[in-house]
């Protein structure tokens, strides 16, 4: 008997990139559960540990401004 030899190992993560938006949403969603929105540096550190750096590099801007929307909308719909 042989012993099958594998050349390539397999991959780990998704072959396709997910799409930029729907980070952007997952991003404030997580910004949203921990109420650090208003600020750049609270944001950074609430998704350090969460999304790659690139991705929170890129698009942190993006995800605070959602983020700062979805709780305007909520606070103007729970008024009376």
């Amino acid at each position: 008997m042989s012993a099958t030899i594998i050349p390539f190992r397999p991959v780990d993560g998704p072959l396709v990139e997910v799409n930029r938006s729907a980070i952007v949403a997952e991003m404030a969603k997580a910004l949203i559960e921990a109420g650090s929105y208003y600020c750049e540096r609270d944001a950074v550190l609430t998704l350090l540990g969460k999304f790659k750096a690139v991705d929170i590099a890129m698009l942190i801007d993006d995800a605070r401004q959602v983020a700062m929307q979805e709780a305007v909308v909520a606070l103007e719909m729970s008024g009376p």
